[in-house]
């Protein structure tokens, strides 16, 4: 059920619905939070952690590391996206990073990084030999997937920071930049 509510959203590119909707769940009580769909956080660990754990003895960087190791890379891949993109946000806000003010941008951003992580988890199976068939596929469903992430982060932008599209197109490709060059140094 949140998986298509995701994707409906998604469709019509109106990030701004699981916006109010996180926004309205958190002026509830926790246990009263998120009872007709999955919490961001449960739908992020489904939809792009679990896929994740599955592949990663799939890439050939990872193969000779300990399962220790391989657990702290695919942490720090998952969850400093959603956690990246809401720091980001609120320091362009020019608001302080407190944990109050970072819940509800975090969970906002586990909904549109699940869809991107899974993406990406799920085409890199095509590095296995068995599945290289599969890479042309995968190169058209990475783009696809890039191009969605960075058109809902553009709007979600747009709204949070209550500015231009443009301005929102920027912001939400400097922070993608920013999420690509933290991976990258993690994994140099």
């Amino acid at each position: 059920k949140t998986i298509g509510k995701v994707l409906i959203f998604s469709k019509f590119f109106n990030p701004q619905l699981f916006q109010s909707y996180v926004t309205f769940e958190l002026t509830k009580e926790p246990p009263q939070r998120f009872k007709e769909f999955l919490s961001p956080i449960l739908f992020w660990v489904f939809v792009a952690v679990t896929p994740m754990f599955g592949i990663l003895d799939s890439i050939p960087i990872l193969k000779s590391w300990t399962p220790t190791s391989k657990l702290i890379i695919a942490v720090i891949i998952l969850i400093g996206m959603p956690v990246l993109y809401a720091v980001f946000l609120q320091k362009t806000k020019g608001q302080a990073i407190e944990s109050d003010s970072l819940k509800r941008l975090f969970y906002m951003q586990c909904l549109p990084c699940a869809i991107l992580q899974c993406s990406l988890a799920v085409s890199s199976i095509s590095i296995a030999p068995n599945f290289s068939f599969l890479q042309p596929l995968c190169g058209q469903l990475n783009i696809i997937s890039f191009i969605w992430f960075l058109i809902a982060e553009t709007l979600i932008f747009k709204k949070e920071l209550n500015t231009q599209m443009a301005k929102a197109i920027i912001w939400a490709t400097l922070a993608l930049i920013a999420c690509a060059l933290a991976l990258i140094a993690v994994l140099i």
